[in-house]
């Protein structure tokens, strides 16, 4: 619905480039009821296509790829990588990543809801490597983490 967007723009107001929502056309017709900034772009796709947009700085994908198995995750991954461009641009995908040992209660908990409704997982950082760098030409450039066992930024490039 944009909120991620927003929030970007609100803080960061004079970065220049386009910024776009891509969603499903059912959810782009509500977001475009919350009037948001003309500023932020809203644009029906769907992540098991083709990336549309060619070239841009990043791509970002927030809590995604954890509702998915890692065959769709590579689907999804796969249609951006031809859309960007090398030594320019970078997919950032905010996602939760497990530590190996002493997880969180609430984060291993949240595991097992992917598990048991999509047949999907929360990952490790080593679970994300390893599924980020099976899609060809990507790889994982570094995992940021604000606190141990929360949310990461997963940031990766076309190689």
């Amino acid at each position: 619905m944009g909120h991620d967007v927003s929030e970007f723009h609100r803080k960061w107001p004079e970065l220049p480039g386009r910024l776009i929502v891509q969603e499903l056309p059912e959810v782009v017709s509500q977001a475009r009821e919350l009037n948001l900034n003309p500023k932020i772009e809203l644009m029906e796709h769907d992540f098991f296509e083709e990336q549309i947009v060619k070239g841009a700085r990043a791509y970002y994908m927030h809590s995604i790829l954890h509702d998915w198995t890692d065959d769709n995750c590579r689907r999804i991954l796969a249609n951006v990588v031809p859309a960007m461009r090398k030594c320019h641009s970078k997919l950032l995908l905010n996602e939760n990543v497990i530590p190996g040992t002493n997880a969180y209660w609430e984060t291993t908990s949240l595991d097992i809801i992917m598990m048991a409704d999509f047949a999907s997982t929360e990952r490790t950082e080593s679970q994300w490597r390893t599924l980020v760098e099976s899609v060809d030409g990507l790889r994982v450039v570094k995992i940021w983490a604000a606190r141990r066992g929360v949310e990461g930024l997963i940031e990766c490039e076309v190689v």
